[in-house]
């Protein structure tokens, strides 16, 4: 997908693009349900050996070119809380907007989220591979 299509896709055409960025990168990828998933929308687990054992994924789609505020942070953050996950398990808020709003970036900073924002879109599946491998700081980017 191209910034055009993020932008017009329905939401669930867009998590499902990112959880399949993510099952192509090698975690083992799973969609939460529709509803009652607590802001959750796919959880991936890493292979054997990585350096993550799996990442909680929450995806925001966007009208607009709104900044992204701290609420999708926070819901992914909660969202480590209420599935049973390995310790260790990455919380990652990935979105088509094109900011992150300044109490988006402390909350991420604070609760250890890794924050995908539009123009880290093209490159999710070699993020997620590097986040696999360990090469990524979660607070790098965003």
């Amino acid at each position: 997908m191209n910034s055009r299509e993020w932008d017009q896709a329905d939401p669930l055409i867009f998590e499902v693009w990112v959880l399949e960025e993510l099952r192509k990168a090698g975690f083992r990828v799973a969609m939460t349900p529709l509803s009652g998933d607590g802001g959750v929308d796919g959880i991936g687990l890493a292979p054997a050996g990585s350096a993550i054992p799996a990442v909680l994924v929450q995806c925001k789609h966007v009208q607009g070119g709104r900044t992204l505020g701290p609420a999708a942070v926070r819901e992914a953050l909660a969202g480590l809380g209420r599935y049973e996950l390995p310790a260790g398990t990455l919380a990652m808020v990935v979105t088509n907007a094109p900011n992150f709003s300044s109490t988006a970036l402390a909350e991420a900073r604070r609760g250890g989220a890794r924050l995908v924002g539009r123009d880290d879109l093209v490159r999710l599946r070699e993020l997620a591979r590097s986040l696999l491998r360990g090469d990524v700081q979660v607070n790098e980017g965003g």
